[in-house]
């Protein structure tokens, strides 16, 4: 009996171990893909504040060449952006609503 205890216990202690390295592996995974991700959004998020300032430049000097040219009213701006939103968010198979700022699957 004793021999069959400590037979079992090995082989408990081997799955634990299996299941251990399984689980070690699936976490380095995780980790990888998250500073991926990270790294990504970070990527991001700095050409945002690239086009935005690009655009920024592109106004003020479109507004010293012809201060009353439409695409200076914020108006008009927000409905460029609006159908610029709509239209990438089709591209990449979603509806979105521009009233409440959500989108879903189409």
């Amino acid at each position: 009996m004793g021999s069959d205890y400590q037979s079992g216990l090995g082989a408990g202690m081997a799955r634990a171990r299996g299941v251990r390295r399984d689980a070690d592996s699936a976490i380095g995974e995780w980790a990888s893909f998250a500073q991926d991700l990270k790294a990504k959004l970070l990527t991001e998020s700095v050409e945002r504040q690239v086009s935005v300032e690009y655009v920024r430049q592109l106004r003020a000097a479109l507004r010293e060449a012809n201060p009353k040219h439409p695409l200076l009213q914020d108006a008009v701006a927000e409905q460029l952006f609006d159908r610029a939103r709509v239209a990438a968010f089709e591209q990449k198979g979603f509806q979105y609503n521009s009233s409440t700022g959500r989108f879903h699957k189409r």
